[in-house]
């Protein structure tokens, strides 16, 4: 039993020691990544077919309802880490060539939706907004501002936004943009939130991506000015990673591999038609931005 026991502690420790060098390795190394994760389904696979077969309990007693409610719970958690070890391995989306965008740059909109935002906020959005580097003749900045607050279209009428309002509220966000789409008829549109400062090269920077005609929407990373609440309460500001890092940079790279990136409800440009040909931004549902990126990627793979 003692010699059983050692060896098991000896492969144990030498399963560890082999996983520990895989992932030390696989900063530099795809295929050590791609083993990691797959020997990590293998032991997730183990471990709910061990959990289906050994450890439940009598059928007749109200401790099984609980095994299964838990049991489920362990299966959903194991086929997400499945998709999230997929991501991994997989490679990086390729990237257009950037000095071949247009034959002639399209008209852009910048839409900038706002509601009770201060001035001293949305002024620098606006400001920015203003000075893309984009031929001035083909871009417009629209101010959607459901707060119908004077002294923003007065801002707008002094540096050159075109301000618009509505008389009601009515689908919130996804209302007003849908409102500002009425007047706003550029080949492409930029959404921003309030408090999102675009940089000058944003446009040159995601209109490439469109030469490829069945891309509907680019979604670029959103960057916060504010420390996030580890980085806060770490008192490590620059030390630790942003938490939205992981995901504008990491994970919704790996999504585009499979067409599934996320709209996030700022920061990406859009192609007209394509908002067009799914009947405006929706406004059924309060994550009004997700819903929106799928629907465009859900009439993609249908005309494909």
């Amino acid at each position: 039993m003692n010699d059983q026991i050692l060896w098991i502690a000896i492969f144990s420790l030498s399963a560890l020691l082999f996983l520990l060098i895989l992932l030390i390795i696989s900063y530099k190394s795809k295929i050590a990544t791609r083993i990691i994760g797959i020997t990590g389904i293998v032991f997730g696979l183990i471990y709910i077919i061990y959990r289906a077969i050994f450890t439940f309990p009598d059928p007749s007693s109200f401790e099984f309802v609980l095994a299964i409610i838990l049991f489920i719970t362990e299966a959903i958690g194991f086929f997400q880490s499945i998709i999230f070890k997929t991501f991994y391995g997989t490679r990086k989306i390729s990237k257009p060539d950037k000095d071949v965008i247009f034959i002639e740059p399209p008209t852009l909109d910048v839409i900038i939706c706002t509601y009770n935002e201060p001035l001293y906020l949305l002024s620098r959005t606006i400001l920015s907004a203003l000075r893309l580097n984009w031929p001035k003749d083909r871009l417009k900045v629209y101010v959607g501002d459901d707060g119908r607050r004077e002294e923003i279209k007065e801002f707008c009428d002094k540096v050159g936004a075109i301000y618009i309002t509505r008389a009601d509220n009515v689908a919130a966000k996804a209302g007003n943009i849908n409102n500002v789409l009425k007047t706003a008829k550029g080949e492409f549109f930029l959404l921003l939130d309030a408090d999102m400062i675009p940089k000058k090269t944003i446009a040159k920077e995601m209109l490439p991506y469109f030469q490829d005609h069945k891309t509907g929407f680019v979604q670029s990373p959103q960057v916060f000015y504010n420390y996030d609440v580890y980085q806060h309460n770490l008192n490590a500001n620059d030390r630790v990673p942003n938490e939205q890092d992981f995901f504008m940079r990491t994970m919704m790279e790996k999504r585009a591999v499979f067409n599934a990136v996320l709209h996030v409800g700022s920061n990406a440009i859009f192609r007209r038609t394509a908002i067009d040909d799914i009947g405006g931004i929706p406004t059924g549902s309060i994550t009004e931005d997700m819903a929106t990126g799928m629907l465009i990627q859900a009439k993609c793979i249908n005309n494909i």
